[in-house]
């Protein structure tokens, strides 16, 4: 997306944010055009890693005039969002991607998922590396 800021800038910046005690929170996007496997899955990671007190994950909505718009608009399913609700379309995926809905949805849930639980166990959260990465494995072997 041409973010000019490097992840151990935004681990330090959250790290510093909740140390100072103010609430951390974090909008990603699931399936942006030019990710892989491997970047959603670091995504899901750093997702649910960080100390976030409030995480959104969604799916990239192309928006005319912008440049993910561009980059999509010959692919698109949906041109118009009929779908809106508060300005914002509901999970759709609305133009051809390189991942199936299921796969981009199935990251959001287990990213979701993920973040909660670290919450809820804090230190202990070792105890569900197992179904992490049994779930890493299935978002791999989806389509």
């Amino acid at each position: 997306m041409n973010k000019k800021i490097k992840v151990d800038q935004v681990r330090r910046a959250v790290k510093s944010t909740v140390e100072a005690g103010i609430g951390a929170g974090a909008f990603f996007i699931m399936g942006y055009p030019g990710e892989t496997d491997t970047t959603m899955l670091d995504t899901i990671k750093l997702a649910s890693s960080l100390p976030f007190d409030y995480v959104s994950l969604t799916l990239p909505y192309p928006i005319p005039g912008t440049r993910l718009y561009d980059r999509v608009k010959g692919r698109m399913i949906m041109d118009d969002l009929k779908k809106e609700t508060h300005g914002l379309v509901k999970h759709e995926l609305i133009y051809g991607s390189d991942f199936s809905a299921n796969k981009l949805k199935f990251g959001i849930l287990k990213a979701m998922t993920q973040h909660k639980l670290r919450k809820m166990l804090g230190k202990n959260y070792r105890l569900i590396e197992p179904l992490e990465r049994v779930t890493d494995k299935i978002f791999s072997a989806m389509g």
